[in-house]
């Protein structure tokens, strides 16, 4: 298994744009010997890059959540009536892999911010 990595910007893998589509949320636990840990460590924010074919992105944001305001099950109902939230992130950082042949993405970020649609 074969495992190489860079990091990138989110402008880079979303064509040039930093606004993510919120789809979902949950919370982030840790891992203690393999097993799940109980406590919480922050929010695990469900996105796709409009930029980039709508390619899902999983954002990992260590403390509090962002959006306490909203559900999994709000964000759910908004992208079916498609009222999309947009995010932005902050200091988001994208690491780059290849595995196996695949190329994989993962996402780390301080924050992040609901946006107002372009009209």
């Amino acid at each position: 298994m074969s495992k190489n990595k860079l990091t990138t910007t989110i402008h880079a893998v979303n064509g040039g744009s930093d606004t993510l589509i919120l789809v979902g949320k949950s919370d982030l636990f840790g891992f203690s010997d393999g097993k799940k840990s109980e406590n919480r460590m922050g929010t695990k924010l469900d996105c796709v890059a409009p930029g980039n074919r709508l390619v899902s992105l999983t954002v990992k944001i260590e403390g509090p959540d962002p959006f306490p305001h909203f559900s999994d099950s709000d964000i759910g109902s908004m992208v079916a009536s498609m009222a999309f939230p947009l995010v932005k992130l902050t200091n988001a950082v994208v690491s780059l892999y290849t595995m196996n042949g695949n190329l994989g993405m993962t996402v780390t970020a301080d924050g992040a911010i609901l946006v107002e649609p372009k009209k």
